[in-house]
């Protein structure tokens, strides 16, 4: 193992799965992505992880905030309560 990767490692890893269907990584700074062999456990996988983390947040943030204005439209009050569940038979 190469010694640049543990600074990845350091705030810790988990990895489930197995050499036949593959694993998925989950790491803080990455959140989960799926390998299909330990050997692809490098800096470089690590970092490309990371990077497509983080422009899944920018899209995640984009699309809350062209929601913001609908979402100030809907009373949630009814939801909350109640008032739309639907009635047991």
């Amino acid at each position: 193992m190469e010694k640049e990767i543990l600074k990845y490692l350091q705030d810790g890893i988990s990895i489930d799965g197995n050499p036949t269907d593959g694993y998925t990584v989950f790491t803080i700074r990455t959140q989960h992505f799926k390998i299909s062999s330990l050997y692809e456990l490098s800096v470089e996988r690590f970092e490309k992880a990371i990077s497509d983390f983080k422009k899944r947040e920018e899209l995640e943030n984009e699309l809350l905030k062209q929601m913001e204005p609908v979402q100030h439209d809907l009373d949630w009050r009814g939801f909350i309560d109640g008032k739309y569940d639907t009635p047991k038979q």
